[in-house]
């Protein structure tokens, strides 16, 4: 003799302390969410890495284009005064040692050109390399833009609300904080008790056969029954109603992960205020060297106003014999 036991049964739970309430369910959902928007800030700030480098090669190459052009009419004045001199011959004003040094102000200003070619090139290709273009193509790129002259002044409180609120490191790492809060959350839930309200409902079968293709209408304890044919009948059926309650002792991997949680919100808020400081120093600096390199440029440039000055009256000089050529060199 045989017997074959089928059951069918349905079983609802619902957690009332741990893993219960709406929000500790949107927890994983809302991480994702912010994993998301970490990746986002991370590809902003590649972005903005990437345009900064881009401005920086065109700026760099606006530069060398300019250094070109000074080694060219310093190549040319040495040229100049060199053949002025050579013309001159032997004369009483011109010895052999001033036409040595106005040949090799001349050579050392050619080489200055070619360091400045070399120069030029490299940045060039550099700039093409971050726009995505290919090194040689026939053609030269060359900056449209020329660095307005204009005194640039910011407000501080302005351009320091902006950076704390636009930066994307900033951004990422605020919503890393809100990343462990969430996760502190689900941390201290694991600590609650296992309480849940479990409502379940069967269907049993019992039979001498599993399933038998020729229903004889036997029902059990009658011989030739089968166990589907019981089942589908519901002759038999039970339900339950009551609550689950288990909790561990200690609850010693929960407190470990609560304590874990903690020290790492409290690690990502630190990074917080280091970045905040961080760029509020790069900040200031930024406005200092702006400041500087302003005055620098303007001193350079009268420095080179007198220097001009200073050579056109040494070279009349030169013209009537007043002074020695050593000096104009």
């Amino acid at each position: 003799a045989s017997e074959w036991l089928t059951s069918f049964e349905a079983e609802a739970r619902h957690p009332l302390m741990r893993g219960g309430g709406t929000a500790l369910n949107r927890v994983p959902v809302m991480i994702a969410r912010i994993r998301t928007d970490i990746s986002l800030a991370r590809f902003d700030q590649s972005v903005r890495d990437h345009l900064l480098d881009v401005e920086r090669a065109y700026w760099d190459l606006f530069f060398f284009y300019r250094i070109l052009e000074t080694a060219r009419v310093g190549r040319d004045s040495a040229l100049g005064t060199w053949k002025r001199i050579a013309a001159m011959g032997g004369g009483p004003n011109v010895t052999a040692e001033q036409e040595a040094q106005s040949r090799e102000q001349y050579y050392f200003y050619r080489g200055r050109l070619e360091e400045a070619k070399r120069d030029l090139l490299t940045a060039e290709r550099q700039l093409r390399y971050l726009m995505g273009i290919s090194p040689t193509d026939n053609r030269m790129l060359r900056p449209a833009d020329i660095p307005t002259l204009a005194r640039i002044t910011f407000d501080w409180s302005d351009i320091l609300t902006e950076s704390l609120t636009r930066s994307p490191e900033i951004r990422r790492q605020k919503w890393l904080i809100k990343q462990r809060e969430l996760e502190l959350i689900a941390a201290r839930n694991t600590l609650l008790p296992q309480f849940d309200l479990v409502a379940l409902y069967r269907w049993l079968g019992l039979g001498d056969d599993l399933w038998d293709s020729d229903r004889n209408g036997a029902n059990f304890p009658e011989f030739g029954t089968t166990a589907f044919d019981e089942l589908t009948e519901g002759r038999f059926q039970e339900w339950r109603l009551g609550v689950d309650v288990q909790g561990p002792l200690g609850a010693r991997a929960g407190h470990t992960a609560v304590r874990n949680s903690q020290l790492s919100l409290a690690r990502d808020k630190a990074r917080l205020e280091d970045l905040e400081l961080e760029i509020s120093h790069a900040l200031t600096d930024s406005i200092q060297r702006l400041h500087a390199h302003y005055a620098l440029a303007q001193t350079a440039f009268l420095q080179r106003a007198a220097a001009e000055s200073q050579v056109k009256t040494l070279a009349a000089k030169v013209e009537y014999g007043a002074v020695t050529l050593d000096l104009l060199l």
